[in-house]
């Protein structure tokens, strides 16, 4: 397996195509169509931005009454979106909740909602202290996720170019949270942050051969700083005792889905070589620093649809005491982080949703159904 990419070895997919932002206007435009007809839909809502056409993704979340109409999930299948829709969100997941599930959204990250057609509403305030604890849990959560999509890269050796260019735009988001967490700067992370926002905004200004390299190149620096960052965030949350080790006898690792998996170890391991020693095609391995057990334990302990199905996914399987030591407003930040998953999750379930979650939808279970 070739750990490091070549653009003549590699194959790539998903290129971006130029396009006006009327493109997106009129995909806006089509989907407002799409859910007036129907009387269930409360609103319908964008987030995120859409800096750079053609290369941006938009993404849509559907707010829907409490007891809808019980064709709803059949409705809005994938299959049933306007193509010019699907192509605008570049294969994302459209989002699905009752309202009083939207308005909890800021639990999970400081989010920028735009309103599309519907019912204006407004997102419950986080007090500085708990939107701390709240950005804490956000980096443990989503560095691991966007990781892991840049491994599977590397062992696939498929670059799907827009999404590759959005992970990494993710990644500059966690990087820039974690520099404002620590009160510090890290010059290598500011270069790789502007790197890619230089590589976004003048993409469609140089040949492709070109921004290919500096993608492969970006990409690598990527994985590498995601990892390095995740090391350092460990020390970080142990020089102030937010988590502590818990001892188990033999490996603790965290499955998501049946394709990739976290393997929770010590911080020699939590490099590039690791990840891509451990993964094949089927199944991708990230290194997380072992105290982020305690992290994912605190979820499985919740339980409920999601937090139950988590700790199953979970080994070992997660005990009180991975609570220990961690600060009480922390466990009451993560305790809610999974409750509003489980509403959003049996929301999804009774009404036969198959996808929709907007986090932890790794441990959705949906039913067998055609929605």
């Amino acid at each position: 397996m070739h750990t490091r990419l070549e653009a003549d070895r590699c194959s790539f997919t998903n290129e971006p195509v130029e396009w006006s932002t009327d493109i997106y206007e009129n995909a806006r435009g089509q989907m407002r169509s799409f859910v007036e007809a129907r009387s269930d839909v409360e609103a319908l809502y964008e987030y995120g931005t859409v800096h750079a056409p053609g290369i941006s993704d938009i993404d849509f979340m559907l707010v829907i009454s409490p007891s809808p109409q019980s064709d709803i999930s059949e409705y809005f299948s994938p299959k049933n979106i306007p193509l010019l829709v699907q192509e605008v969100m570049n294969t994302g997941t459209m989002m699905v909740m009752k309202t009083t599930d939207f308005v909890q959204l800021s639990r999970w990250e400081e989010i920028t909602v735009r309103l599309v057609e519907g019912k204006s509403l407004e997102l419950l305030e986080i007090g500085d202290e708990e939107r701390h604890w709240t950005d804490i849990c956000s980096v443990i959560d989503w560095i691991p996720e966007r990781c892991s999509r840049l491994v599977e890269i590397f062992v696939s050796q498929v670059i799907p170019v827009r999404r590759s260019i959005a992970y990494l735009f993710s990644l500059t988001y966690s990087l820039k949270l974690l520099e404002h967490l620590s009160h510090s700067s890290h010059a290598n992370w500011d270069d790789f942050i502007a790197e890619v926002e230089l590589m976004r905004s003048s993409w469609f200004q140089n040949d492709r051969e070109s921004m290919h390299e500096r993608l492969i190149e970006l990409l690598w620096r990527g994985l590498n700083l995601s990892l390095e960052a995740l090391m350092e965030f460990g020390e970080y949350c142990v020089s102030r005792g937010y988590y502590s080790s818990v001892s188990f006898n033999g490996p603790k690792s965290l499955n998501l889905g049946s394709d990739r998996r976290l393997d929770f170890v010590d911080n020699s391991d939590v490099y590039p070589d690791y990840a891509l020693s451990q993964s094949e095609p089927a199944l991708i391995v990230v290194p997380v620093p072992a105290l982020f057990y305690n992290h994912f334990a605190v979820y499985g302990l919740v339980g409920g649809m999601i937090g139950s199905t988590l700790a199953q996914h979970l080994t070992p399987r997660p005990r009180k005491d991975a609570m220990c030591g961690m600060p009480n407003l922390l466990v009451d930040v993560l305790t809610k982080r999974v409750q509003h998953c489980n509403s959003m999750a049996e929301f999804l379930h009774r009404n036969s949703f198959r996808s929709g979650m907007y986090r932890l939808g790794w441990f959705y279970l949906p039913q067998h159904s055609n929605g």
